[in-house]
């Protein structure tokens, strides 16, 4: 129930046999296209491919049932065709026939069965391992949230005629749970056949607890909501990591590791016992990373001197604040080979061990050119999408991107001596960051924030 933690609930047998059925039948007629939502590519990959991973992520559920269609069944089922425990079905003209016909797909001895939305993409596992928990005790569960809004009731869609107590009300998500028997009795039993929630089914006959859902496991309905989940894609948070995950040993490269983020994360690894080759014009092997000639040829001498490296950590930058109007040729090419193409370079010549990273530093001024900075901010928006780009690529290795806010390095006083330092991130902080992310595991393809004291926006 709400405010009940998992560990108060005790599944009366842990071995109980678990379905999932995913409603993927809907045509998306709010959403205004002739392809339903569920199955629009976003990053290359169908909506409802994000909605199915956490479901095949959980070992207990033995066979999940996707709900299709007549018209998508063939394509989800070459899309699917090489995932464990995936059975696609034809659905109904209705959501509650849909759910039934997948209530009937279910294996014969199925005991738990969680029903949910194919386009609420952002559902958790532990939502979903909430639900496993609890159902055997219940036997019907619904997912719900707290209204932030106060709710109001309109007859007419004209006037008010009461409001309610907010505290009294929540918004119902899914999944939904339910004991099997108990939820296919309920889909016999029904007189109307347009429910369009499976809870409505039982709750006249069986009182239905709640676990609490997420706001972000929200409903993609408009074409509002897929740009929302495009942009909350993008800005992925490594997560803390694993107490036994170590740096000690391990071989990175920095690119500006003379500056002051660059010095901060080489003093962090090297902490962390790790090894760290600090490369830039200045350093004890020099190379000037705008020429590619330069770069190839150092990084084939670093991998003869050091094999195989665990990442490359690229902080080089360059920020000269002045009206794009009065820059010459040679200050605009210098910023854009220092900012992008010097680790275009480096990400193509360095060596890395699979499974390694490559961390290219970006700036939260990649989301919105500047003024008097436009090719500063223009090149970080290219080396974003750059390294999402290679991401998708290159799939052995791990690359992201880490945008800090205002951060007090030399450069950033030096082009705005006037700003308050207190309001600017430490290097250190960024630093922890990074570190952070290196000591992860499949994280890749993301943009990771790392904000200022004040959450000030960059001037």
């Amino acid at each position: 129930m709400y405010g009940m933690t998992t560990q108060a609930l005790k599944a009366k047998d842990v071995g109980l046999k678990v379905s999932a059925i995913l409603l993927l039948g809907g045509l998306g007629r709010r959403f205004n296209h002739a392809l339903p939502k569920q199955f629009h590519l976003v990053y290359g990959k169908p909506l409802y491919m994000y909605t199915l991973q956490p479901f095949l992520e959980i070992a207990q559920i033995r066979s999940i049932i996707l709900v299709v269609a007549s018209s998508y069944l063939s394509m989800v089922r070459r899309q699917t065709s090489h995932l464990p425990r995936v059975k696609v079905v034809e659905g109904g003209s209705t959501r509650q026939l849909s759910s039934y016909l997948g209530l009937q797909s279910c294996p014969k001895d199925t005991e738990i069965v969680v029903i949910h939305d194919g386009v609420r993409p952002l559902v958790s596992k532990k939502v979903i391992l909430d639900h496993l928990q609890v159902t055997p005790k219940y036997e019907a569960v619904n997912t719900c949230i707290p209204s932030s809004d106060t709710l109001v009731q309109s007859r007419d869609q004209m006037y008010i005629h009461s409001i309610p107590k907010r505290e009294h009300f929540m918004r119902g998500q899914t999944p939904q749970s339910f004991a099997y028997s108990l939820i296919v009795k309920a889909h016999q039993q029904a007189t109307r056949q347009d429910a369009s929630c499976d809870c409505s089914l039982v709750q006249n006959h069986h009182p239905i607890a709640i676990v609490e859902g997420e706001e972000i496991n929200l409903k993609i309905t408009s074409r509002k909501d897929l740009l929302f989940f495009k942009q909350y894609l993008q800005y992925k948070s490594p997560q803390t990591p694993d107490a036994k995950s170590q740096l000690k040993g391990k071989k990175y490269i920095i690119t500006g590791a003379t500056g002051g983020i660059g010095s901060a994360i080489e003093k962090l690894l090297r902490q962390e016992e790790a090894v760290v080759i600090p490369l830039s014009r200045t350093t004890q092997l020099p190379c000037d990373l705008k020429y590619a000639s330069y770069v190839k040829k150092t990084f084939h001498q670093l991998h003869k001197q050091h094999g195989l490296c665990d990442g490359l950590i690229n902080c080089v930058g360059f920020l000269q604040v002045k009206p794009f109007q009065q820059l010459n040729m040679q200050e605009i090419n210098n910023q854009l080979t220092t900012n992008f193409t010097s680790i275009v370079h480096c990400c193509k010549y360095a060596q890395i061990v699979s499974g390694g990273h490559i961390l290219n530093l970006g700036s939260s001024s990649f989301n919105l050119g500047r003024k008097n900075y436009a090719i500063y901010s223009a090149s970080k928006a290219a080396l974003v999408n750059f390294t999402q780009g290679l991401a998708q690529e290159w799939e052995h290795l791990q690359i992201n991107a880490l945008l800090p806010e205002r951060t007090n390095t030399s450069m950033r006083t030096k082009n705005f001596p006037e700003e308050n330092r207190s309001t600017l991130l430490s290097p250190l902080d960024v630093a922890e960051k990074a570190v952070m992310i290196l000591k992860q595991r499949k994280f890749s393809g993301a943009l990771v924030e790392v904000n200022s004291p004040t959450g000030a926006f960059e001037k």
